[in-house]
């Protein structure tokens, strides 16, 4: 909202308008599968096998740390990564797999940070935050043109500002739905004295 109120990602057209309705439904189904087999894959990787055994052999907060690290390190081979330092890159990639890995510890579950990360790839080829065209992409199409501190790069918008504010608010989400939830099991009221 914020990049497009100030110019900084323009919506050139909407690719269901343009795009052979065949076309269209091959990119969305695409999109569906791949993010899909994304969110899966690295959720049971990362957090239901790596940061389970972190979990059990240090305390939470350092082995959601440390999970997080391989987490942005496998990102960096992902195109676009290469426009960001190295550094910087996985710092700031880490804080995606801390909230993911924070959602799957609150939860006890893996199906809050499947959806989360479900979700997030999917809204990426709906509204393309990454500017210009990619494969899977079945909804805006998109020319970035703000600058990288806030929108990031053509790798995405977690490696700048508007990436930072979205985990924040993914994480005070993920920590209102378990909240919520984990009363309602408990038979607690919601309202806390």
């Amino acid at each position: 909202m914020i990049e497009v109120a100030n110019g900084w990602l323009v919506v050139e057209r909407w690719s269901w308008r343009t795009e052979p309705l065949d076309a269209w439904l091959r990119s969305l189904w695409l999109s569906l599968l791949s993010n899909l087999d994304a969110g899966v894959g690295e959720e049971a990787m990362f957090r239901g096998y790596l940061l389970t055994g972190l979990n059990k052999a240090w305390r939470k907060w350092i082995g959601l740390i440390v999970m997080a690290i391989p987490f942005a390190a496998v990102h960096l081979m992902v195109s676009g990564a290469q426009e960001t330092h190295w550094l910087p890159f996985t710092v700031l990639l880490c804080l995606p797999g801390i909230v993911l890995g924070y959602a799957y510890l609150r939860a006890g579950s893996l199906w809050l940070p499947i959806g989360i990360h479900f979700t997030w790839d999917l809204a990426y080829d709906l509204l393309n935050l990454t500017g210009g065209p990619h494969q899977g992409l079945f909804g805006a199409v998109t020319r970035q043109q703000g600058p990288e501190w806030f929108v990031g790069t053509s790798y995405g918008i977690e490696v700048g500002l508007a990436g930072v504010v979205v985990a924040a608010l993914v994480w005070i989400g993920a920590w209102g739905w378990t909240y919520r939830r984990n009363r309602q099991v408990q038979g607690q009221p919601l309202m806390v004295a």
